[in-house]
């Protein structure tokens, strides 16, 4: 019983625990990959290309305002066919306009080289595998503004 040492209760606290500081950044590097897993696929998720868009289609709804008064909706159903080229229907009020277009990328702009409605530049707002949302236009006061809401067919 000689060889018997009481350590004081206080010297097992937490507090006291010396820890190799490479080990705790460790431990803090491994508690923000775990608490924090889905940061970066999020940025993947905004990125637009044309290679992306080929052999996709989607369908939505047009908003076409000017100044604060809305224009119209338009049901639209858009195809990109290559990297260059698509095509797209639109039905508006009675009429049904179905277009072929090319089109090109340029980091958040969709370009559509045509001279109908859905010509012209195009900034994104929202991307993911999904779901896209285009505008065109300031929308300022007596401004005209479109708002492209597509979700992803296939």
């Amino acid at each position: 019983m000689d060889n018997i040492h009481i350590v004081p209760y206080k010297t097992f606290r937490m507090n006291n625990l010396i820890i190799n500081p490479a080990f705790k950044i460790l431990i803090i590097s491994s508690l923000f990959l775990f608490l924090f897993p889905g940061c970066e696929d999020d940025k993947k998720d905004f990125h637009l290309d044309s290679e992306t868009l080929q052999q996709t289609s989607w369908e939505g709804i047009l908003t076409e305002i000017h100044g604060e008064t809305k224009i119209k909706n338009s049901e639209v159903s858009i195809i990109f066919y290559t990297s260059k080229e698509g095509r797209y229907d639109m039905k508006r009020e009675a009429d049904v306009i179905t277009e072929p277009f090319t089109y090109y990328v340029d980091k958040k702009m969709l370009f559509i080289e045509q001279k109908r409605v859905l010509g012209g530049y195009w900034f994104l707002i929202e991307k993911n595998k999904e779901r896209m949302v285009l505008e065109q236009g300031t929308g300022g006061e007596f401004i005209y503004k479109a708002t492209l809401v597509l979700e992803r067919r296939y």
